[in-house]
């Protein structure tokens, strides 16, 4: 990671977090806090003995559910996260992502026994693939009848249970890596107008994600690209991506 790169991040990562200010007067919705993120990013320890209330707090994180508190968190006597209003049951492990209830009481259950009997975590760094497809067939359906927990919160399994070796992924982190690419004169992704997406479970593009061509795959270079594999050891990078997706002025990129 050059200069430029370390300077971006260094400037952009620190609006991820509540209570430090906003980038050039933009409004970064969404925020977390710097000890919910250390509970989260606990379980990429790779000694983290897994549970199944890590699951659901991972998607918990994922989705925005963790409250916070201004600069500091809300947390139950007992030192456990508080939720917001749909994301509470985690007695019975049905909460709702956007506006549709999920049970992951048996997904989250069956990941812990894989994790412990079946390698789960080391297929998820050596065969990612195989990972997302195992992921994938054990995933729960959204009650209404419709579609299986989408491909980008199994990506983020995939995250964690890696390590960090293979990356987590979001819409305005994407978007803040094409913008700051095309700022540096990169322009990694000089054929598209809108940045990379994750398909739904369902489709074909999900058994090829880790494909030349897919776009999961040319996020994972450009990210290589324009920072290394800084981002496998440190989170910063995908934290600065992340605020500089929120249409932060291009201008003072690389001040």
């Amino acid at each position: 990671m050059d200069r430029i790169a370390r300077d971006f991040v260094n400037r952009y990562s620190p609006a991820y977090f509540v209570g430090e200010n906003d980038p050039d007067g933009v409004y970064i919705s969404k925020k977390t806090c710097r000890k919910n993120e250390g509970k989260i990013m606990a379980i990429l320890d790779k000694k983290h003995e897994w549970k199944p209330i890590d699951v659901y707090n991972l998607l918990a994180w994922k989705v925005g559910k963790i409250l916070y508190q201004c600069t500091c968190c809300c947390y139950r006597a007992n030192d456990e996260f508080l939720y917001a209003r749909d994301w509470q049951h985690t007695e019975d492990f049905t909460p709702s992502i956007l506006g549709n209830e999920i049970d992951l009481k048996v997904f989250a259950h069956t990941i812990i026994s894989d994790i412990n009997n079946n390698g789960l975590r080391e297929m998820a760094t050596n065969n990612p693939q195989a990972c997302l497809e195992h992921l994938s067939k054990i995933a729960p359906c959204f009650s209404n009848g419709g579609d299986k927990l989408h491909s980008i919160y199994l990506v983020t399994l995939l995250f964690f249970l890696s390590g960090g070796y293979w990356p987590i992924f979001d819409s305005k982190a994407a978007k803040g890596l094409m913008r700051y690419s095309r700022l540096r004169n990169h322009d990694i992704w000089s054929n598209r107008r809108n940045p990379p997406s994750l398909p739904k479970t369902e489709s074909n593009e999900f058994l090829n994600l880790f494909q030349a061509n897919s776009h999961y795959q040319e996020y994972i270079n450009g990210l290589i690209s324009e920072f290394g594999y800084e981002w496998r050891n440190n989170r910063d990078v995908d934290r600065a991506l992340w605020v500089y997706g929120h249409d932060v002025p291009a201008r003072c990129c690389c001040c």
